[in-house]
């Protein structure tokens, strides 16, 4: 092999075709919201090559990576408002073609010498912004201190948190039976206990099922306390399932608060959680994924008081904080801690090494940090605050919009960039939401949500809010293009596809 042909790809030329790529789909008008492709259509298309190696860089582009584009939903639409994804700042492309010519490994120093670094600058960063404690410059660079671990989501965020919680209860002094040397029952029979539990909210995220299914206690080992009309974990309840575990001599490994549901958007009361856990010793977990972001808010901060006194808080970049997709980050307040999962090799991640993957259940994984990294060099935590405090100002908005249409029911009050409501059929408008009609309005909200086109709005099922379950369209706010005008516009198109159902309903 001739040695010019082991010549390095330029950088220039791959950041040029990303750079086409992305002006082709990241207009807001390129595509619709939402297209009306089948599976089967777009099915057709994967089995039209005619095979493996067949496709030059033009032909693969035209023939299939732009359709397939096409095909997707097109998150960039101010109509959008549908999930915790949306578009991201103008300047991210650029930046993700230099993060893909690079292709730094953030595992080990001898892949990522700068960017490991530069991870270490971004945590210690999070880390003073969530515990307002500055951060002394030897410290933060001190392969002995981890002031937070990035992970490609918020699961794996909320995995490592409890990885942390169940390490540094069952890893202590009071046996020399380890749960990290021999195993998490092993650890629990020689402290006394009979099983561990995870104590979160009905309304926490769907990872901590999974989580407990990992780490051996099986999904019956998280404890779901309810919430009240508001979405806040009761703290009565959170005290009688610590109690009740105690009584059951069950180890309880983290509490769970919520700052910002998935489904809701509601924030527990940090402060009153945070007290309690620390008076029971217990290990207090914020899942912060999408209110997290609120931190950066002059206005709404507030909102997260008492997150400071968490041990672990989860924060999703690709969510509120508008940054592409895999980069979430576990941070932790003692900077320590993370010793009690550090793990090493012969060839890599040596002990005492500053490679980051020591202290990570990830291995090899992209340096995605950069994004967050040029948010606050280019953006800066005043503007991205701004963004914030307008779409809460947004959703706020669209609330008192959706009160004076009789059309329409808000269900709950939004706190930050979530909002829930329901179509009521025009014979249910004198009565409202009911346990009679919540099973015909949930049919009206599963039929609309799927037949809506020019915007997207996505739905669940909530069960706080009454003495009965509903399906309630669910709105998430991102956006900074999206404006009043669209939202009345969603609506509009919402009661338009009701009067049709109404319709069909009494010809059938």
């Amino acid at each position: 092999m001739k040695s010019e042909s082991l010549a390095p790809f330029p950088a220039t030329h791959l950041g040029n075709e990303l750079r086409a790529l992305s002006a082709a789909i990241e207009s807001p008008h390129a595509r619709p919201v939402r297209t009306a492709s089948t599976a089967h259509e777009i099915e057709d298309l994967l089995e039209a090559s005619n095979g493996p190696g067949t496709m030059d860089f033009e032909s693969y582009m035209e023939r299939r990576l732009l359709p397939l584009t096409n095909f997707e939903f097109n998150l960039n639409d101010a109509r959008y408002i549908g999930h915790m994804t949306g578009p991201m700042p103008h300047y991210m492309p650029s930046i993700a073609a230099n993060n893909i010519a690079v292709n730094a490994n953030v595992v080990k120093v001898e892949t990522s010498n700068s960017f490991t670094r530069l991870e270490r600058h971004v945590a210690a960063q999070l880390h003073s912004y969530f515990f307002q404690a500055p951060i002394p410059k030897q410290a933060v660079y001190d392969p002995s201190k981890t002031y937070g671990i990035f992970t490609v989501g918020g699961t794996a965020a909320n995995e490592t948190a409890i990885w942390l919680a169940k390490n540094t209860l069952l890893d202590d002094a009071r046996s020399d039976v380890k749960c990290s040397l021999d195993g998490l029952s092993a650890a629990l029979q020689s402290r006394g206990y009979k099983g561990a539990r995870i104590i979160t909210s009905s309304l926490g995220h769907y990872s901590m099922s999974k989580i407990a299914d990992i780490i051996g206690i099986g999904e019956r080992g998280l404890i779901q306390v309810s919430v009240d009309a508001s979405g806040q974990m009761s703290l009565p309840g959170l005290e009688a399932a610590i109690s009740e575990c105690r009584r059951q001599q069950h180890a309880v490994l983290a509490v769970v608060a919520l700052a910002g549901a998935t489904e809701t958007g509601s924030i527990d009361d940090l402060k009153s959680i945070g007290t309690l856990c620390a008076r029971e010793g217990i290990h207090f977990h914020v899942d912060a994924a999408f209110g997290g972001a609120l931190r950066f808010s002059a206005n709404h901060g507030q909102l997260l008081d008492g997150i400071e006194n968490a041990a672990t808080i989860t924060l999703c970049a690709h969510k509120a904080l508008r940054c592409p997709l895999g980069l979430s980050a576990v941070i932790i307040r003692d900077p320590a801690q993370a010793a009690t999962i550090e793990k090493s090799s012969r060839y890599i991640i040596r002990s005492g090494s500053a490679d980051l993957g020591r202290r990570s259940a990830e291995g090899s994984r992209p340096a995605n940090v950069v994004y967050l990294d040029a948010r606050l060099q280019i953006d800066g935590p005043k503007k991205i605050g701004e963004e914030i405090d307008y779409s809460i100002a947004l959703t706020k908005n669209l609330a008192q919009t959706i009160v004076t249409r009789p059309e329409f029911q808000l269900i709950g009050t939004p706190t930050m960039q979530v909002l829930n409501y329901v179509y009521l059929p025009s014979h249910c408008r004198h009565t409202g939401l009911t346990s009679e009609n919540s099973a015909e309005i949930s049919a009206f909200t599963r039929k609309i949500q799927e037949s809506l086109m020019r915007s997207f709005v996505s739905r669940t099922t909530l069960s706080h809010v009454a003495d009965f379950s509903v399906d309630v369209f669910r709105v998430v706010l991102l956006n900074p293009e999206t404006g009043p005008a669209a939202l009345d516009e969603m609506l509009d198109d919402q009661v338009n596809l009701g009067a049709i159902l109404e319709a069909s309903n009494h010809a059938n």
